[in-house]
Order: C-alpha cells, then structure tokens, then sequence
C-alpha cells in the first residue's frame, strides 16, 4: 500500500534479481482501479442491483453462518418471506418506474425496522425474505412479523400518487422447520403461498401439512406434464339455453383430467397449477382445437350449428400467437368464427386494460364472438366496458345464487342485465339451479342461462341424445 495526498493506493510490486549500484531494479504499479473493480464485481455478485439489499447467493450464506451459530448456541432462526400482493397493479398503472421506486421504498424501510444481526434480502420481482436470529435479549414473537406487514403496508407517495399494498408472509423456524438454507426457505415460501390462498394480507407459520400439499402438489405436476400426450383429458359440455324460446343454442366447453391412477382429477386441483407452470398454454390449445372440431361433428351428424365457448386462461391471452392459433383452430376444423365464443374473465381484462383492448379488437377481425365470464365480481365500470369490443356478459354464479333470497342481489343482477342491454350485448345468466331464479331472470329479460336447473356439464355423445331430444321441442318450461 502506498499514501500521498490524494490517499491511500493499492499497490503491485514486482522485483527482480537484477542488481545496479546502491540497490536493485524494481516495478511498482498502481492498482487502486483494479481492485476498486474487484470490489465491484463482489459486490454486484452478492447483491440486488435495484435495492442494494442481499440477493439470493448472499442470503443463503449467511442464512448458513446464522445457522451454524444458531445450533452452538441451541437458539431459533425465524426465516420470513414476503410476497407484496397484487404489486402487478403497480406496474400496470403506473409502470415499472413507478414500481421500481415503490420496491426500493419497500425495501428502506425493512431495512430501518430490523437490527444489526438481521438480514433483509431481495429474491427477484416482489419477493423480500429476512432472517431473524434469536438473541440473548431478543426472541422472536407474532408481534414481529406484525411489525413487519404494517410497515410494508404504510402508503408510498409514487409519481404524486398515494399507494399502499398489502404482503402475505410466510414463516419457517430453525431448527423445527429445517436445518439447511434451502429447506427453511422453501418452507417459508410454502407459507407464504398458504398465505395467499386463504385471502391474501395475512401470515402462516409452516406446518407438516403444507409439506403434504406440496409433495401432492408435486405429484399432480408431473403426471399433467404427460397428460395431453397420454390422451387423459376429455371435455365436458355445459348446454345454454336461449331464455325466450327454451332451445339449446350454445354449450361451454369445459375441461376435465380422468388419470389412469387418481381418477376424476378435479379442475380446482389442477388449473391453477397448470397456469403457473405455463402447462395451461399447450392444453388450453387442446381445449381449443377439441372444441371446434367437436362442435363441427355436431354440425355434420345434423344436430343444429352450436354455439360453443371456450374459456382462456391469463396466460394464454399473454400468447404472442395467440390469435394466429385461434385462426388455426377454426381454418383446421372447418367451424365458423362467428360460432365461436372466446370467454374472458373480468379480472384478466382489467389486469392490463390497453394491451387487452388491442387483443380483442384483434380477435374480433377474426369474426369470433367475445364474453366477459364472471361478470360482477371484479371491479369493471361502464367506461370500460364502452372500450371493449365483446359481445356477451356472464352474469357470475355467486348473485344468481340469491337472486330470490337477497334484494341486494336481485337488484345487482336486475342492473346488470340492463346495463348490458343498453350497450347492446347478451347477457348469459351461470349457475341457475331453481325455478324461481329461471323465473326472475326472464321477469327481467335475461337472454340465456346455464345452470344444473336444465343440465350438469355432458361428456359429448350425452349431448348429442340431449339435442336429438331437444330438436324439435323447446328445453325449457
């Protein structure tokens, strides 16, 4: 090392056996940068570029050292992982700026509440993890974690716009939980996702259970990685009928797993699976090509042009080639793209309102019939619903379900109906089970219902005795 007035250097010498008169030759180089460069790779490899807090590599190591003084010392380790919910609605509003400047926000203040022997890391996206070690004047208790969701929680002031967000947080506990790194993360991220099923804005500790779901989790995953090659799916049909004059017009398609070793496997075990692997993109593409062929048999053997829609997942509508393979399931089958109808969550709409209008605007040109599914329960208003170019609104099965019971539903669904007509859409009443809610929804000129009123959801050739039945005679009383 070497100081002069503008600090202290790094230095590299090099000597050399080369004797001159009064002492020896040497080279002595400044290598200050080099090692300033040194130090920035370092600390680049084993931190978060966008906060600065530890990443991955970092946490798990000193996840590691926190253990092995934990085990000498016969002391806990709380393992916390935050997940900020519904953080997309940042990005989508704001853009990702804003939502930059709302994770470094996030990130401060997590790091201003916990102590020097503490670690607050960034896994990538909204995910936060810390460590907590018990000390011999501090144990851990709920209250922390507590502590922690109202601090996520406090507003941000992003772009002049107050924001606040709430977290679900998972909990893992060295030494009950795991005794590795890799276990307690993974545990508390099993919570954390635990957390999010039960409704989100809340806490779990792990348990033995959660490990059960995941190992069936895990089991489920892999058999439906095969299940389009081995030909396990088969698609169910849910008739819908016209209102006015009790004729079968249309059937939605509907999906359903029947495995050689767990039998029926039912839809809410394994969509959302499907999504989050991605998986849901080639079977929502057999869905597809299933349907429109199915729905030309029909045509061939005679028993009317149905109607028939089909369900897409968020992924799917995130697909590139999206409207090119929907083009290719209607050129292939023969079917007419007015016979076809695309059904769209509400939710997944709104998610990204400009990139979804381009989309439908685009599967429009193709001719097919578009619908708003589970109308009601999210958060669209009339100007949204102006911009859209859909066709059909499905009145969600959760208001028809009361509709007799409960004004306040009565009057939502009534509402509805009238708000749809006036925009000149169909409206398509789900889940109808009983007379009086068939005979409410025509008092108020419903155009179409479904429901277990006339008929579950048929595998196909129980479809076909339906319409040969239903031919020439109305439905529906």
């Amino acid at each position: 090392w070497h100081n002069d007035d503008t600090g202290l250097h790094a230095e590299w010498l090099y000597r050399q056996g080369v004797q001159v008169e009064d002492g020896v030759v040497a080279i002595m180089r400044d290598i200050s940068e080099r090692k300033r460069l040194e130090t920035k790779v370092r600390y680049q490899a084993t931190h978060d570029a966008l906060t600065g807090l530890s990443n991955r590599t970092l946490l798990h190591d000193r996840l590691n050292q926190a253990i092995a003084q934990a085990t000498r010392e016969d002391r806990e380790i709380w393992v916390i992982f935050a997940d900020l919910d519904r953080f997309k609605m940042v990005n989508d509003s704001l853009g990702h700026k804003a939502g930059d400047a709302f994770l470094l926000a996030v990130a401060e203040r997590l790091q201003a509440i916990v102590r020097e022997a503490d670690t607050v890391a960034r896994l990538g996206g909204d995910e936060f993890v810390l460590i907590l070690p018990e000390t011999s004047d501090s144990r851990m208790s709920v209250g922390t974690v507590q502590r922690i969701m109202q601090t996520i929680s406090q507003s941000i002031t992003v772009e002049g716009k107050e924001f606040s967000l709430n977290c679900s947080i998972g909990v893992s506990v060295f030494p009950n939980d795991g005794e590795s790194a890799e276990l307690l993360i993974e545990r508390a991220d099993m919570a954390m996702y635990r957390a999010k099923e039960t409704g989100r804005n809340n806490f779990q500790f792990f348990t033995a259970e959660m490990n059960e779901r995941l190992i069936e989790r895990m089991r489920i995953e892999e058999a439906l990685r095969d299940a389009v090659e081995r030909g396990e799916f088969e698609l169910f049909y849910q008739p819908q009928l016209d209102l006015s004059s009790g004729r079968v017009i249309g059937v939605e398609a509907l999906i359903r797993w029947r495995h050689p070793e767990m039998g029926l496997v039912s839809p809410a075990r394994f969509i959302p699976l499907a999504e989050e692997t991605g998986l849901i993109v080639p079977i929502g593409h057999w869905v597809l090509e299933s349907a429109c062929t199915q729905a030309m048999a029909w045509e061939r053997a005679g028993l009317g042009g149905l109607r028939i829609a089909v369900n897409l997942s968020t992924r799917q509508f995130a697909q590139p080639d999206l409207v090119q393979s929907i083009a290719a399931a209607l050129r292939d089958s023969g079917l007419a793209p007015g016979r076809l109808e695309i059904e769209l969550t509400e939710g997944l709409v709104m998610s990204d309102v400009e990139n979804a209008i381009e989309t439908l605007h685009e599967l429009k040109r193709l001719g097919v019939q578009l619908a708003i599914d589970d109308f009601g329960t999210g958060y669209s208003s009339l100007s949204y619903l102006r911009r859209f170019p859909i066709d059909v609104l499905k009145i969600d099965q959760s208001f028809v379900r009361d509709i007799t019971a409960s004004s306040g539903e009565a009057t939502i669904v009534h509402t509805i109906i009238a708000m749809a007509h006036n925009l000149n859409l169909r409206v398509i009443a789900e889940g109808v089970e009983t007379r009086e809610q068939l005979a409410y929804l025509r008092k108020h000129e419903c155009d179409e219902m479904q429901g277990y009123y006339f008929s579950r959801p048929l595998p196909a050739a129980e479809v076909e005795h339906l319409l040969a039945r239903t031919l020439d005679e109305a439905g529906l009383p």
